[in-house]
């Protein structure tokens, strides 16, 4: 296997450290949903690795005082692989396509064929998961359950509820799989599509989102 020389090595590596240093992801909210007075929202946010999800909490927490004084602050899910051994889906044109296209739509094509290339794992590998009802039974696994229909790994999602004072019975489920799937939305991470044998990298979509 060919190997870059060593200083054009350092180089790639000093570019990819400083790439990596100027992403900050940031919790991306949805809409207040108010059912028989409790109010749902939601939140997410791009994660690499475990030592990414309690900080990202801190955060959510600060980023609203009533956060910290809902019934259930944070009911979450997460699901992460690892970066350095993904293997990536490849896109690529047909020679029709090439022949019919002109110059400019092939270079955007190009770059759209790059892009998703980065962001489509066929074969995730030591992937871990998790989750936290925070009080209500089930929550997690709700949330964990739209992750898994929506095929992101390298995410957490969270979902805030404030008791209004009648109980909601099954629909609260609903509730929170909906605020959820509204915050993944408005950050552009659900929608995109993929097939049931691959995953949407939500960590590289927002760090390329962030480039443009």
């Amino acid at each position: 296997m060919y190997q870059l020389p060593k200083k054009l090595g350092c180089i790639r590596q000093l570019i990819f450290k400083r790439w990596n240093s100027d992403f900050l992801p940031k919790w991306v909210e949805s809409d207040m949903q108010i059912k028989l007075k409790s109010r749902f929202k939601g939140y997410c946010i791009p994660i690499r690795s475990e030592q990414d999800i309690q900080p990202a909490l801190n955060q959510l927490l600060q980023l609203h005082k009533k956060i910290g004084k809902a019934t259930h602050p944070a009911m979450y899910a997460w699901k992460i692989v690892d970066s350095n051994s993904m293997k990536v889906d490849t896109c690529s044109m047909t020679k029709k396509e090439k022949h019919s296209r002109s110059s400019s739509e092939k270079y955007t094509l190009k770059t759209e064929n790059k892009e998703r290339q980065m962001c489509v794992i066929r074969h995730p590998r030591n992937l871990r998961i998790g989750h936290n009802d925070c009080k209500e039974p089930g929550s997690g696994d709700r949330l964990m359950g739209l992750l898994d229909r929506l095929r992101l790994v390298n995410v957490l999602v969270a979902v805030t509820r404030w008791y209004g004072g009648k109980l909601l019975g099954p629909s609260r489920f609903r509730c929170i799989s909906n605020s959820a799937l509204d915050a993944l939305q408005k950050a552009g991470y659900a929608g995109i599509g993929t097939d049931k044998n691959s995953w949407l990298d939500v960590y590289m979509i927002a760090r390329l989102n962030s480039q443009k």
